[in-house]
């Protein structure tokens, strides 16, 4: 750069030394051989050395200023082309001097050529605003935004581009620029053929990135110059990956959520049946000879009437409808409490390795609807491993961010991540989609409800954490459940069921619209010496109500009922019957009946379906015996 001064730096210091050389002239004279008289200078040898030079840079600069103009957009190219035309004057006039190849006249026209110059250098700067703003903040704008942004010449060659673009090009942009569409790997053959071919073009592509699959938005639209006149195209290339994974995720959710309505609602009803097959089978078997052939085939009953109850807990779990006991865990504990128990089923070809880091927090969960989240991953982790493998079970704490938690789904905060990690064949990602929907299951017919996996979904999103699977074929599967930290909740308190069964004598008025369940939960009571009014719903209770001459110690009602909700037929019948004990009993979760009006107080006293003889007789009789203490505090007794 410095070397472009050498010769200017020469003449100017030659032209101070002028009277002591004759390098740049040596001799004047008047001309009046025209109109005017002019001034005539004989040149020295230097006067060429400088206009070689001169001419040369400015050749040069021309040759720049017309190969960045072809590559320039609309708007630069209006800025340059007055900047040319400005040249071109003193350029022809200056020729006319040196050569004394004069006009007409023979003026010299060089100060006309200079007016001209100066009027093309006004247009530049004031009609296409060369030192404006505008383009200036339009190029930081496109320098700097996220989308990769490429220009088009209409034969397809690229002619501008943003730093966006190289990148996604994984090339400089001083390399992409002059080349044809064509030859830009990002973008696949389809997609070219729609480029050429269509002058406005948006659709979505799955394209290969950096050995990763990316989606992107292409958008293409013609650019048209200041006189409507088509001079380009321009692509726009939007990276949509993320958005689309969160879009993935939200269908997901939000298919299971559907699934998991319709499983609560099954479950619901399956409750009340099981109500009645448990309760009849126990009445048989109470009635018959032990020993006898009825007494098995009762108990038989019996067997599959709890069985099918875990089912529809798990069902429950799943759609996120079973009640849990919030509580702070200790994970450590109950991990190393399982492991005996996993020992027993997983076989001994299963070896199970510990990873617990010291210092684990406590966890903000059920104890254990958790115990059954690590019995059904290390299930699923056994059933991976036929040949057996090594099964290993790890807890850590983490700090999620608002990005990660975001992913997970989650709030940010800490959490503790419970692994289950196993050496089997692993999933492909076609299965990985579908393993949390229930009744989804790779083995065969008769081994697997397809349940377990859906359990643990339901179980972790309920108790406000996250399972996240990292699963590759022949590799194996690792499931992390993430449990939020406890913050201040209560210890787990153990109580234990009476040797007998307590009963009383007081008047239990028993509303149900369920003829069979009415019917059991009758008959469970009388046996236990209570007087049952049955009701088949809220209206016929108010009407009994109205003409019972004496008093209802207890409400036994269900929450969602025809004609009159359980908790529209409290308010009524207390209003009646203010000294009257209020039990609820249900098949729905404690967000549900809330819905339909059950306090949160009243919610943790509810019986939820099926419920067992046992678990009735305590409750009833819990809830009369509190009833009373109440009642006795408040009249000061």
């Amino acid at each position: 750069m410095a070397l472009l001064f050498v010769v200017p730096l020469v003449t100017l210091g030659l032209v101070l030394l002028e009277p002591h050389h004759t390098l740049t002239r040596y001799d004047f004279w008047l001309d009046e051989s025209g109109p005017f008289s002019v001034i005539r200078q004989a040149r020295g040898p230097w006067i060429w050395v400088q206009a070689g030079y001169a001419y040369l840079a400015l050749t040069g600069m021309v040759v720049f200023l017309l190969r960045y103009m072809r590559r320039s957009p609309e708007l630069y190219r209006g800025q340059i082309l007055p900047l040319l035309i400005a040249i071109i004057p003193p350029w022809a006039g200056n020729i006319f001097y040196i050569f004394d190849a004069q006009t007409a006249v023979r003026l010299d026209l060089t100060p006309v050529a200079f007016t001209a110059t100066a009027i093309f250098m006004a247009l530049a700067l004031f009609r296409h605003g060369l030192l404006d703003m505008v383009p200036i903040a339009r190029a930081a704008v496109v320098e700097n935004m996220a989308e990769a942004l490429v220009v088009l010449d209409l034969q397809g060659y690229v002619i501008d581009l943003n730093p966006a673009a190289a990148r996604l090009f994984s090339c400089p942009a001083s390399d992409a620029i002059g080349r044809h569409l064509s030859d830009i790997p990002v973008l696949d053959v389809e997609v070219f053929g729609r480029l050429q071919h269509q002058m406005t073009v948006e659709e979505e592509v799955a394209l290969e990135w950096q050995g990763m699959p990316r989606v992107f938005i292409v958008r293409a639209q013609p650019l048209y110059g200041k006189k409507g006149r088509l001079s380009g195209r321009m692509i726009l290339i939007t990276d949509i990956t993320g958005r689309r994974r969160v879009e993935e995720r939200l269908r997901h959710a939000q298919k299971l959520e559907a699934i998991g309505q319709l499983a609560g609602g099954i479950a619901h009803e399956f409750n009340n049946l099981l109500m009645v097959i448990n309760g009849y089978s126990r009445y048989i078997s109470d009635a018959v000879d032990p020993d006898g052939p009825v007494y098995h085939d009762a108990e038989a009953i019996r067997r599959a009437g709890l069985r099918a109850a875990e089912l529809t807990a798990q069902l429950l779990a799943f759609s996120r409808q079973q009640d849990l006991q919030i509580q702070a865990v200790d994970v450590d504990v109950v991990v190393r409490d399982l492991v005996p128990i996993l020992e027993r089923f997983i076989g001994e070809d299963v070896t199970i390795e510990l990873e617990l880091a010291d210092g684990i927090k406590m966890v903000q969960a059920d104890p254990t609807c958790i115990e059954q989240v690590m019995i059904n991953l290390a299930t699923n982790a056994r059933d991976a491993m036929p040949t057996g493998g090594v099964l290993t079970i790890g807890a850590a704490h983490v700090d999620l961010d608002e990005s990660r938690a975001s992913d997970l789904g989650v709030a940010a905060g800490p959490y503790v991540a419970l692994s289950v990690r196993d050496t089997g064949c692993g999933m492909p990602p076609e299965v990985r989609q579908h393993i949390f929907e229930p009744f989804f299951t790779t083995k065969g017919v008769g081994q697997g409800t397809g349940l377990g996996l859906a359990m643990v979904h339901g179980i972790v999103r309920q108790s406000n954490g996250a399972v996240e699977v990292d699963m590759t074929p022949q590799q194996g599967s690792r499931f992390t459940v993430y449990l939020p930290c406890a913050q201040d909740l209560p210890d787990r308190v153990e109580t234990q069921a009476d040797e007998e069964l307590p009963g009383g004598t007081e008047t239990i008025l028993l509303v149900e619209d369920q003829e069979q369940v009415l019917s059991v939960a009758g008959r469970m009571l009388r046996q236990w010496g209570y007087t049952v009014i049955e009701c088949a719903g809220g209206v016929e209770a108010m009407e009994i109500l109205n003409r019972h001459p004496e008093p209802v110690h207890l409400l036994l009602t269900d929450v969602v009922m025809p004609e009159m909700s359980g908790p529209d037929l409290v308010e009524a019948a207390t209003r009646q019957q203010p000294d009257m004990a209020v039990l609820y009993m249900t098949g729905y979760d404690r967000n549900i009946i809330s819905r339909h009006g059950v306090g949160a107080q009243e919610a943790l006293q509810t019986l939820n379906k099926p419920f067992a003889p046992a678990e009735l007789a305590v409750t009833v009789r819990q809830t009369l015996d509190t009833h009373y203490e109440r009642v006795s505090a408040r009249n000061g007794e």
